[in-house]
Formats: structure tokens, sequence, C-alpha cells
């Protein structure tokens, strides 16, 4: 389960965008991470994040107001944790990093 502390902090942004080079293989995204020379497939949502939402530091709330606009109410606490997760997992590729 997700603390407050970690839906309030810390906040995340991309890591420099010449550490990756991207591929668009229609259903899905592919990056290869230069630095680990590693390489990962991601969805659309994982996708909008790197290249749009984190250029600037956002923590996780704000965050999943951003993928939550448009619906009548807020993000709930499973959401929340959800993306929380999906952060944590970024962040282990070395996509992300806490600002």
């Amino acid at each position: 389960m997700t603390s407050t502390t970690e839906i309030t902090n810390p906040k995340w942004r991309t890591c420099h965008g010449d550490d990756c080079a991207w591929f668009d293989c229609g259903d899905g995204f592919v990056v290869c991470h230069r630095p680990s020379g590693k390489t990962h497939v991601l969805n659309d949502a994982s996708y909008r994040l790197l290249t749009e939402l984190l250029q600037n530091p956002m923590d996780v709330a704000a965050i999943a107001a951003e993928f939550a606009s448009g619906q009548d109410k807020s993000p709930s606490d499973d959401y929340l944790e959800r993306m929380a997760s999906m952060l944590r997992r970024l962040e282990q590729f070395g996509l992300i990093q806490r600002a």
C-alpha cells in the first residue's frame, strides 16, 4: 500500500533526453536506455508520462490528476497506488528519477 508521504513526495521527472532512443511499434513503444544498455517495451501511458508529463517535476497526485482529467471524480487511493507503482518501476528502469 502506498503511504501518504509517497503520494505527496517525491516529485518525479524524466532523465536526460539524450539517454533514450524511442521507437513506435504501433501497439506500444520501445525505448533503448543508452546508459544501461537495456531496452524496454512501454505502453501508451508510460510513453505519455515520459514524453509529456514528467518534463517538469510532478508528484504522484498531480500525475494521477492529469491522467484522470476529463473524468467527473478525483483519482481513488487505489489509482494513486497503481500510479506510484508504475513510477517506481520506471525508476528501476532508469527512465525517471526523483527530483
